[in-house]
């Protein structure tokens, strides 16, 4: 179960918040040009972290995968807890970099991209 997840874990950075494009994994590099860190990649952790959370829930009304007997619940528990804190995590980034600094100036749009800690850039 781990290798599902692995990917976005290895593109989500401690230092800089949220995850960056262009992971190359068999030459373990990783691009750090001008616009690193766009919205459709953290747009494409948060809908996968929804998923994995709806599936590997068990105990939610919502879930539309229960498990079968075999399964190991334990599995199951810890891939919702990862989805969950991803979700999480990735939802505040995305509303304090990409949503706040416009919508601060009045402006009712997103950023759709930026450097690496996605500073809000007066004149992109």
């Amino acid at each position: 179960m781990v290798s599902r997840w692995c990917h976005s874990s290895v593109t989500i950075v401690s230092l800089c918040p949220g995850v960056f494009r262009g992971l190359d994994v068999e030459q373990h590099q990783f691009l750090l040009d001008g616009d690193c860190k766009v919205k459709w990649a953290q747009d494409e952790v948060l809908v996968g972290a929804a998923l994995m959370l709806e599936q590997h829930s068990t105990n939610t009304a919502t879930s539309s995968h229960q498990p079968a007997p075999s399964e190991d619940a334990d599995a199951h528990a810890e891939v919702a807890r990862w989805a969950a804190s991803k979700f999480v995590s990735i939802r505040k980034f995305m509303h304090e970099k990409y949503v706040k600094p416009l919508r601060d100036r009045g402006l009712p749009y997103v950023l759709v991209g930026g450097n690496r800690k996605v500073e809000f850039q007066e004149h992109y």
